[in-house]
Parts: structure tokens; C-alpha cells; sequence
């Protein structure tokens, strides 16, 4: 192996590292506030699922204010009816934890480990 094979080698490494942190930039980029993200507005939600058979199911599904019955299956998603708002508790909005995940984790770690934290 020569001196160019590895250039050629290492050039291409770096264009494929390269356009997997183009594409990543660019998804960062592209993604709406309604895409689902965390803190982001997802007004479409699924509030039930019911398999009726190993590939198909009906589903109740949120959107905005509405409620709708729609029966899922590989070949699409199809309305069954419109539901009312009355059949349905108010659904709570996803909340975010107040502590972070690092204090969550140093919580449960003291408690199976049975340290105390050094102010304690």
C-alpha cells in the first residue's frame, strides 16, 4: 500500500464524517415546532389504541380540540367517526420533570447505596 491509497483513504473518511454532520445540521434546520420534539406544540396526540387483529387496530387521536376514531392498518390510516369532546376526560398536558436527570440519578444511587450527600 502506497502513500496515496491511504491519502485517498483518510480524504474519503472525512467526506463521509462530513455529510453525516451536514445531514445532521440540516435535520436541525428543517425540524417544526409541531414535529413532536420535546417542547415543542404537538397538537396531534393518541389518546387510545386497540389492536383488533396482529396488523391492524383503531385508535382515538387527539387533534387540537376534536377527537376522532380511526382504524389503522398497512395500508393506511382511514376516519371512522368523529367523536365528542364530552366522552373524554381532559387530558393532562405532558409536563417536564423539575429536577434534572443528573439529580435523579444521584438520588437513586444514594439510596441503593446508602450514602448521604457531604452537606447531610
Amino acid at each position: 500500500m502506497d502513500f496515496w491509497f491511504w491519502v485517498q483513504f483518510v480524504c474519503s473518511l472525512a467526506g463521509v464524517v462530513g455529510l453525516i454532520f451536514l445531514l445532521y445540521w440540516l435535520l436541525k434546520k428543517v425540524k417544526t415546532p409541531t414535529s413532536g420534539v420535546p417542547g415543542g406544540e404537538n397538537k396531534l396526540r393518541i389518546i387510545s389504541r386497540a389492536y383488533v387483529t396482529r396488523e391492524t387496530s383503531v385508535a382515538v387521536v387527539k387533534a387540537g380540540e376534536r377527537y376522532f376514531l380511526v382504524g389503522v392498518s398497512p395500508s393506511g390510516v382511514q376516519p371512522v367517526a368523529e367523536l365528542s369532546a364530552d366522552d373524554f376526560p381532559p387530558t393532562p398536558e405532558p409536563t417536564t420533570p423539575t429536577k434534572s436527570f443528573a439529580e435523579i440519578l444521584a438520588e437513586n444511587t444514594r439510596a441503593v447505596f446508602g450514602k448521604k450527600k457531604s452537606g447531610e
